[in-house]
């Protein structure tokens, strides 16, 4: 059993699973107009793209974040990964930017980041310095996670220099 040092669960905003409703309605009702003119081909692709609708919805209504001694997890539903904290690089906060990224969920962003975002806002953004991966995770508490993550051994980012630092808190 892991000692979890801080968790945390972001729900999506509101406004996304509204906006998945309204056009899994929209498919619905195309499904039952196609429907009445038997186009078997179109009910089939229809339902085939609200049941995906739906499968995200659900998947990816929250983002998952669990710190322990030694890793650092965080997923939405079946994408996962993690990293040993002693192997994050370039700590920092960092601002989600909707040009970077394109959206929320799991996204591959630009310069080969991959994000794992639920909201607007704050982040933390690192490196793996084993796989050279590079990661921006949204958050509620940025400021506790790096502090979290910085005490566990972590190495930080300076901007000044342009180098990694180990901090010890």
């Amino acid at each position: 059993m892991e000692n979890i040092i801080y968790e945390e669960k972001q729900r999506f905003q509101p406004i996304f699973l509204a906006m998945n409703l309204a056009t899994i309605f929209v498919l619905g009702y195309l499904v039952y107009y196609y429907q009445l003119f038997n186009q078997p081909i179109a009910l089939i692709v229809m339902i085939f793209a609200a049941g995906l609708l739906i499968l995200a919805s659900f998947s990816f209504n929250h983002l998952h974040l669990c710190i322990s001694r030694d890793l650092f997890k965080f997923r939405f539903a079946f994408m996962k990964q993690e990293v040993y904290v002693k192997n994050i690089v370039d700590l920092e906060i960092h601002d989600y930017k909707f040009s970077e990224f394109g959206g929320f969920g799991f996204r591959h962003g630009r310069n080969g980041v991959k994000g794992f975002i639920a909201r607007q806002g704050s982040g933390i953004r690192f490196k793996d310095k084993n796989s050279q991966q590079k990661y921006f995770i949204s958050t509620s508490n940025p400021d506790q996670i790096v502090s979290v993550l910085s005490g566990q051994g972590a190495q930080m980012f300076s901007p000044k220099s342009g180098v990694s630092t180990r901090t010890n808190n």
